[in-house]
């Protein structure tokens, strides 16, 4: 476990103009908000009727300095997690705190809306944890722990808060952890090592096994390791007490060869997952029935429809 790596910094008092959010936005990897349960009821709009509107926390991940992001062409100047206030009335995004962190590329809350986590995405790759003020949104550091991997690029939190899981990209590996009572990361419970064959179309992302995200369906029921380097997504089942991974019945949903899947996200009709993929053009999206994703081995999951492009 390392040391505290936070330093808060002074925000600015005024709200963030767009000459100063968009080189930010370059070094943005992912951000989240949270609805400010203490504001009042959002102001009617210019009809008069009430806006749908909330006003909210906002949390923008970054890749920080000195390194350039991935596909950028000039150096960050990033330095961690910032937190922002949204006016409802107008979107404008007023700074509240900076948080010093090295790369936290991805950002997840847990179901109560009290802590947030982090990846450290980097060679030795981290996840770290946060305590947020219900009243000013303001983060406090809690922990921080190993991923047991090479640059950790995804995070999520299972639906009980119980547990956090995570995707180790160049390692290929998906550790989970136990989130303590006080919101701490605890222990790691396991980890899944996905398995490539090194002979992907893209030889130079496809050389091996590469872990982009992790996540379970809308009913917390399995957990989904998306594999770019391998052209799959992994189907796992969690043991809820011992926070033991299984492979599934089906143990994994082939994609295309070469797309590269990158996230995935499930339809609410529960029926349907969609991937958006790397290849052959960036943004591409491909579906699968979620028949093929089912803890069942039955006949009907057999003769599920391959992944086709959306």
């Amino acid at each position: 476990m390392s040391k505290n790596p936070v330093q808060d910094q002074k925000p600015p008092s005024l709200l963030v103009t767009r000459r100063q959010f968009l080189p930010l936005l370059g070094a943005t990897a992912a951000s989240v908000s949270a609805a400010r349960s203490v504001l009042a009821a959002a102001p009617s709009d210019a009809s008069g009727k009430p806006s749908g509107a909330k006003a909210r926390f906002v949390y923008v991940g970054t890749y920080t300095a000195p390194g350039v992001p991935p596909g950028g062409t000039h150096p960050s100047t990033a330095v961690g997690i910032y937190v922002f206030r949204l006016d409802p009335s107008d979107g404008g995004l007023k700074p509240l705190q900076t948080v010093t962190a090295s790369n936290p590329s991805y950002l997840a809350l847990d179901p109560t809306l009290q802590h947030l986590y982090s990846v450290n995405e980097m060679t030795d790759g981290h996840v770290s944890a946060y305590a947020i003020n219900q009243a000013n949104g303001m983060l406090s550091f809690l922990n921080t722990q190993s991923a047991n991997g090479k640059d950790t690029t995804h995070l999520s939190v299972q639906p009980s808060g119980k547990y956090l899981f995570a995707a180790n990209y160049t390692s290929g590996n998906f550790p989970v952890f136990r989130i303590l009572a006080n919101g701490f990361i605890g222990p790691m419970t396991d980890e899944f090592q996905s398995v490539g064959n090194g002979t992907g179309p893209n030889p130079a992302r496809q050389e091996g096994p590469h872990a982009h995200q992790i996540l379970t369906d809308l009913d917390g029921n399995h957990v989904f390791g998306v594999d770019l380097g391998a052209d799959k997504v992994n189907v796992l089942n969690l043991d809820p007490g011992a926070g033991v991974f299984s492979p599934n019945t089906v143990p994994f949903a082939p994609v295309a060869s070469g797309s590269g899947p990158r996230h995935m996200a499930f339809h609410p009709d529960r029926q349907h997952a969609m991937s958006s993929t790397s290849w052959p053009r960036p943004s591409q999206f491909s579906t699968m029935s979620w028949c093929a994703l089912r803890s069942s081995g039955s006949r009907r999951s057999r003769r599920c429809p391959p992944t086709s492009p959306a």
